[in-house]
């Protein structure tokens, strides 16, 4: 189940801004990351591991990505890149509250901050 909530609308110029959260649960086993998914709250409960995969790191420059987990039991988040990163190590969210806040450059993802137990 994914919803999308913060949708707003441009008064000025009638056009609808980004949406800003997106909640995903343990029942999609991969998850790709859109421009539009600037705050990702993924949660689950079982065994089961799920790939979350961040946009293409050329598209997203300039963007800023908090991806936070809410776990149970031994769920198991991968973050990945699209292989288009320099430098980029895959994070594992395996605890609960694990956050990670990815800044691009336009060439690379940079932490900016990483609270992962």
């Amino acid at each position: 189940m994914v919803g999308l909530l913060n949708r707003h609308q441009n008064i000025a110029l009638g056009v609808p801004e980004r949406d800003l959260q997106r909640f995903a649960t343990l029942n999609e086993l991969a998850i790709e990351m859109t421009l539009r998914d600037q705050f990702l709250r993924v949660s689950g409960s079982s065994t089961t591991s799920t790939t979350i995969t961040l946009p293409s790191v050329a598209e997203a420059a300039g963007l800023t990505f908090t991806i936070t987990a809410n776990i149970a039991d031994t769920a198991v988040y991968l973050l990945q890149d699209r292989d288009d990163s320099l430098n980029w190590t895959n994070l594992t969210l395996d605890a609960d509250e694990d956050r990670v806040t990815l800044y691009s450059n336009g060439r690379e993802w940079v932490v900016v901050e990483n609270v992962i137990a």
